[in-house]
């Protein structure tokens, strides 16, 4: 009987080491996951100025200064040359559940963006910031308006359809003149920004008043976006908080807006007399473009929950036990 309490002995010295809690065992994170979301919808918000086109054009129901590009092969951000307009891209993405595994928290995120077009007679890569938008009365739109890029007036937009976002609704409704102050003939933007929020970049008033001039707090970061053909890739700690907020608040996901360097405008150069024309204007793929691998693509990692891992030294010693067991049942069996 001797041989058989020893065996116990064993066997119980061994279970203890399976589970103790101390060094025998560490803690190991499965690989990250990396899941790719396709764009829910992009559109562009055009700057144009009612009071710059003839008084029988400056009728609500009239959209000749209302334009929008929901359905184009492309959507563009950044200030053109001749007009001198401002252009400003939208893009949201539907984070399906089916394909974010449970427990997971977002370690990073990237965007990418391919130019489709770029100005011609100005070379220089620009600054392009990636903003979150705030929560808005209501979701932006993209209807049927389409106009693809290296069409003639392709960078003007096209007419508004609803539910379309413009410069003046987050929803186009030619019924509506909501937009429309008759007093005074300016419009009303609906593009407030909260600077209570936090991640958000505010200015005073609505998106559509001034030029976007980057604050001296919480600031964005930019990135240079090349010519047609180059492909820009967004990647900072903000985007991941960003997704984590919206994947943690799904109502509260109105998705980005792309803005491109405001500041670069035409000017007179004072030793020639000449006009030097800038644009910082630049054409992204949208997910209605034909080419689908160009569309934009949103990647994001996530971390797996921790498991527990035994050592090796754990190991044998659960062999150890397993062996004194196994000899603790065959003397009982072999000594009754």
């Amino acid at each position: 009987m001797r041989y058989v309490r020893n065996s116990l002995v064993v066997g119980v010295l061994g279970f203890l080491a399976v589970f103790s809690t101390g060094d025998l065992a560490r803690r190991a994170a499965a690989d990250p996951v990396v899941v790719e979301f396709e764009t829910g919808q992009d559109n562009t918000l055009y700057d144009y100025d009612p009071l710059k086109f003839e008084p029988e054009d400056q009728d609500p129901q009239h959209k000749s200064w209302i334009k929008s590009n929901g359905r184009g092969d492309f959507f563009s951000a950044g200030r053109t040359f001749g007009k001198n307009q401002i252009q400003r891209g939208l893009i949201r993405f539907d984070f399906d559940p089916a394909l974010v595994p449970a427990g997971m928290v977002v370690e990073s995120a990237s965007l990418e963006l391919f130019v489709v077009d770029s100005p011609k007679r100005d070379t220089t890569p620009r600054d392009f910031w990636l903003v979150a938008l705030p929560e808005l009365p209501q979701p932006w739109g993209e209807g049927g308006s389409d106009v693809d890029a290296g069409v003639s007036g392709a960078g003007s937009g096209a007419d508004p359809q609803a539910p379309d976002a413009t410069w003046y609704h987050t929803q186009y409704d030619p019924a509506s003149t909501d937009h429309y102050d008759p007093d005074d003939l300016l419009p009303n933007s609906p593009w407030v920004y909260d600077a209570s929020k936090p991640g958000f970049w505010s200015q005073p008033g609505a998106l559509g008043d001034n030029a976007f001039v980057l604050p001296g707090s919480n600031e964005p970061e930019g990135v240079d976006v090349g010519l047609k053909g180059s492909t820009t890739v967004w990647s900072t700690s903000q985007m991941a908080a960003d997704v984590q907020r919206w994947l943690d608040d799904p109502a509260g996901n109105f998705g980005w807006v792309v803005l491109g360097n405001e500041s670069v405008v035409n000017y007179t150069d004072p030793d020639t007399g000449q006009l030097v024309e800038q644009s910082s204007k630049r054409g992204f793929a949208s997910f209605d473009h034909g080419n689908d691998t160009l569309r934009p693509v949103l990647r994001v990692t996530f971390d797996t929950p921790s498991v527990v891992v035994p050592e090796p030294s754990t190991l044998l010693l659960a062999l150890i036990a397993a062996i004194g067991l196994g000899a603790s049942v065959f003397a009982r069996t072999t000594h009754s």
